[in-house]
């Protein structure tokens, strides 16, 4: 009987150990650094770009000057919260001819953390009780339906 008890506990403490496992999560890609060194300033252009490393992450919101390639990897243990482990940005950005102007690399230390302002919008209009929402539309017929009633 105390064998049994005995590979019990050493399951059940098997399984709280692998629960607690740290796993790494990556997300995507920074370009080949051989394929960026082929980019010539003042040369290259969108098109070539896009040929030479691929299409970025994202791009710049505003205008489609600057494009950025970002690899993110972050760790987690458990059901914590995940933990940046390392991050690196590659910025190519392009002058109003659409050319090549600068490549810029950034590491997870040249970012700033925001901070979110939590502000509520006020609106206009009269405030509903729950009462006079849930019951606002009780006999109300939409428009152009016909009339229910006796005969109709």
């Amino acid at each position: 009987m105390t064998v049994v008890r005995c590979l019990v506990a050493l399951g059940v403490s098997a399984m709280t150990l692998s629960a607690c496992a740290t796993s790494e999560h990556v997300d995507g890609q920074l370009p080949n650094p051989e394929k960026l060194a082929a980019l010539d300033i003042g040369v290259h252009t969108r098109d070539d770009v896009t040929k030479l490393i691929g299409t970025p992450s994202t791009t710049s919101l505003f205008d489609d000057d600057n494009w950025y390639y970002i690899k993110r990897v972050t760790q987690q243990i458990a059901f914590l919260e995940p933990v940046v482990m390392d991050q690196k940005i590659v910025a190519i950005v392009f002058n109003e001819e659409g050319k090549l102007a600068d490549i810029v690399l950034y590491h997870e230390e040249d970012g700033h953390d925001i901070v979110m302002v939590e502000r509520i919008t006020p609106t206009h209009g009269r405030k509903l009780s729950i009462w006079e929402q849930l019951l606002s539309n009780f006999g109300r017929v939409p428009e152009g339906s016909p009339m229910p009633g006796p005969g109709r």
